[in-house]
């Protein structure tokens, strides 16, 4: 009886390898030779990689290969991805990340993949920042999220990679912060780590030429719709107003240390929106009281279920909020210059 018993667990357990080399045999059954040519974006000479990873986008992101110091144009060789899937080219060149998407047809997988690289700085004199703060009152606690505009302007074109000096000031009571990164014409949403440094949040990723988002989020505890006093700071030098805008339309935010103006325009979503004026190295203190809870939607987020309604934290929303608030700040900007003059 011992010795049938062995017989059919050794049965089973050869049964279930085979079975699992035929699923992973059909899983990576397309087989594609990429081809690759890299171009300087900064000096329009040869562009060069210092790693390449091949990623299938296929419920979530599944390594498929991995090449080192690569230059020019070439050939990876022959490689094996899952059928259907649309496979992202990733590569790294000094601290910053290119990324490219392939879909899953002849017409492009044939084509020579050009991606463009750039050489890398750590300065900040050509990055323009605009920011907005979305507040929502929730029944025991407030949502802040940030979103910061960025515009790397860099002549030549380069890439900024500069964690030492772009440090996110997050209050210290903060709970459940996430970040996310968008360049470019990409929708696609890079998480960010946000790891604790000497000044904040360490933004560890390089900006891109062109336009890129910041997105940040975190809860403030206000149990039973209590009134909140918490702090900003300005993140970047070339920042010199914060807008924010706040829901429901009946909360009330004020400052005893710093200039805070209500507009009387309205922003995104009918939401009140205040101008604050940043001052370097200063702690804005702000006060926030009133409103009732803003009436509950659900989205799923690819880090975690988020209930409220709102513009940033939906990543089907996401985008729209974004140019919502673009249009808002471009129409706000217009009008500051407009009462100038």
């Amino acid at each position: 009886m011992n010795i049938n018993k062995k017989i059919f667990k050794l049965l089973t357990k050869t049964s279930l390898s085979i079975v699992l080399v035929i699923l992973s045999q059909s899983l990576y059954s397309e087989t594609w030779t990429p081809k690759i040519k890299l171009i300087n974006g900064t000096n329009a000479g040869i562009g060069k990689a210092e790693t390449i990873k091949l990623i299938a986008l296929q419920g979530g992101m599944v390594p498929i290969a991995e090449f080192k110091d690569k230059s020019g144009e070439f050939s990876l060789g022959e490689i094996n991805s899952p059928d259907g899937a649309p496979v992202l080219i990733q590569v790294n060149y000094k601290n910053a990340n290119y990324n490219k998407m392939v879909p899953p047809a002849p017409n492009f997988r044939t084509k020579v993949q050009e991606i463009i690289v750039y050489e890398s700085k750590n300065d900040l004199n050509s990055l323009d920042v605009k920011s907005v703060v979305q507040i929502l009152r929730e029944k025991d606690r407030i949502l802040v999220q940030k979103l910061f505009i960025l515009l790397n302007e860099s002549k030549p074109e380069m890439s900024i990679y500069a964690p030492e000096k772009i440090q996110f000031y997050i209050p210290d009571n903060a709970r459940e912060v996430t970040g996310g990164l968008t360049q470019g014409s990409s929708k696609m949403n890079i998480p960010l780590t946000l790891a604790k440094g000497d000044k904040g949040r360490v933004f560890e990723r390089a900006i891109l030429p062109g336009q890129s988002e910041i997105q940040i989020s975190y809860y403030l505890d206000a149990p039973n719709l209590s009134e909140l006093n918490f702090l900003e700071k300005k993140d970047f030098s070339s920042e010199t107003i914060r807008i924010f805008l706040l829901k429901p339309e009946e909360m009330i935010l004020s400052s005893s240390n710093s200039k805070l103006t209500k507009l009387p325009e309205k922003g995104p979503d009918n939401s009140i929106a205040y101008r604050l004026e940043l001052k370097d190295s200063m702690l804005h203190s702000l006060n926030l009281k009133g409103g009732s809870p803003v009436e509950r939607e659900t989205f799923v987020s690819n880090e975690r279920k988020i209930e409220n309604g709102n513009i940033f934290v939906s990543r089907e929303k996401s985008l729209y909020g974004v140019i919502a608030v673009i249009a808002f700040l471009f129409s706000l900007n217009f009008m500051i210059r407009y009462k100038k003059n």
